[in-house]
């Protein structure tokens, strides 16, 4: 996505001035092209989206939207939203929210409801990830109709990995690894299918594909970690 020089400008002024207003917290503050993000302990607390005469904050409680003044408006997702006009503003309502949030605990938002089939459950856990990042896109394939259904997952329109809805568990396959990831990931030969579950593994490849990565995720809830790892390596941002 491009951005204007004047949305670029007061993106970076509100990140400049939210993050030492909250580096007594475990917080993270970060951006993704027009959007400021404010995460406490892996969870986003809330985002801010820079547009070009105003600020729209989202992913609001609903124990916020009763203890904010602003006006709120309920998204698609049963979070809440409202507008701001000026950074002073955004900087004072995002301070507020995090203490406000961080004294109830962690949110219990990413426990997303366990109904439906593992891809329907796969593609909950995936929402919970484009929410924080709006560039994600997850599109639901199937190659064969012996196989199993996957998610071919995209950031920035860049390709970025595919996690397969297996017996055994959600299965991820990648190139996108970090040099870390390089390092410590283990190799698995030809023909061999066992895997410990949450571990990395240079796979070798039988066709001209060349080898890849591949990792069984041992609960679907560990999916949104997953692909927040793959978005981080893809931006450059150290884990």
């Amino acid at each position: 996505m491009t951005i204007s020089e004047n949305i670029k400008n007061r993106r970076d002024y509100l990140l400049e001035w939210l993050k030492p207003e909250l580096e007594i917290l475990p917080v993270a503050v970060y951006s993704d092209d027009n959007i400021v993000m404010v995460s406490y302990q892996e969870s986003l607390i809330c985002g801010v989206e820079i547009l070009d005469e105003s600020y729209r904050v989202f992913n609001v409680s609903d124990e916020w939207k009763e203890k904010t003044s602003y006006h709120c408006e309920q998204a698609d997702d049963n979070t809440w939203f409202y507008y701001l006009e000026s950074v002073d503003e955004c900087i004072s309502q995002c301070k507020m929210l995090v203490f406000f949030e961080a004294k109830k605990g962690n949110k219990s938002q990413s426990n997303v409801d366990k109904s439906g089939t593992s891809i329907e459950i796969m593609g909950k856990e995936l929402e919970v990830v484009r929410k924080e990042f709006i560039g994600l896109n997850s599109v639901q394939s199937k190659r064969r109709a012996r196989e199993p259904e996957y998610f071919k997952l995209y950031y920035a329109n860049e390709f970025i990995g595919e996690i397969w809805d297996d017996p055994k568990g959600p299965t991820l396959w990648t190139n996108t690894v970090s040099i870390k990831d390089k390092s410590e990931a283990k190799i698995l030969p030809r023909r061999v299918t066992t895997k410990t579950p949450d571990v990395l593994y240079l796979k070798e490849s039988n066709s001209d594909a060349g080898f890849h990565y591949t990792m069984l995720i041992s609960d679907f809830d560990k999916i949104p970690d997953a692909v927040r790892h793959l978005i981080h390596v893809i931006k450059g941002i150290d884990d």
